[in-house]
């Protein structure tokens, strides 16, 4: 288990002499804070619809006893 902490370092110090490596390491650190900013506003997003959603269609769909969709004889489940 430790050799494997050794192999890690030796990947870093091996990113830090290597200029391309680096880039392309910092391109994927960028790419994953943008990515992470981007799945917050999604979250809001989807939240916001979600509660948008149940506010216009709440007590709307009636069910039998069956479960199945029955507008005229159903009822509203609780």
């Amino acid at each position: 288990m430790s050799l494997r902490a050794f192999r890690l370092i030796r990947l870093i110090r091996l990113a830090r002499s290597n200029p391309t490596l680096r880039s392309l390491l910092d391109s994927i650190a960028l790419t994953v804070r943008a990515i992470g900013n981007f799945m917050v506003v999604l979250a809001i997003y989807i939240y916001v619809f979600s509660l948008l959603g149940m506010e216009i269609f709440a007590g709307k769909f009636k069910f039998d006893k069956n479960g199945n969709y029955d507008l005229e004889n159903g009822a509203v489940p609780r």
